[in-house]
């Protein structure tokens, strides 16, 4: 794999607390709060996987309406 591949599969798929907030139309603090919780995995406490955040979005128990823009 070459660099500017691994590049754009970073870009593309790892989210920071900050990132995945606005993905997950959630606030910073709650995102934090999860990850601290291990609710939602981290890479080194800061970084998330696209994948992680997908899986925690179908088991979140709060409002459904942020995750389905309803």
């Amino acid at each position: 794999m070459n660099y500017e591949t691994l590049r754009k599969i970073v870009e593309e798929e790892v989210f920071t607390i900050s990132e995945a907030a606005g993905y997950l139309n959630l606030t910073r603090q709650l995102v934090s709060r999860q990850a601290i919780l291990g609710k939602i995995p981290t890479i080194r406490g800061k970084l998330i996987l696209k994948e992680d955040l997908d899986k925690y979005a179908k088991t979140f128990k709060g409002t459904r309406k942020k995750f389905l823009n309803e």
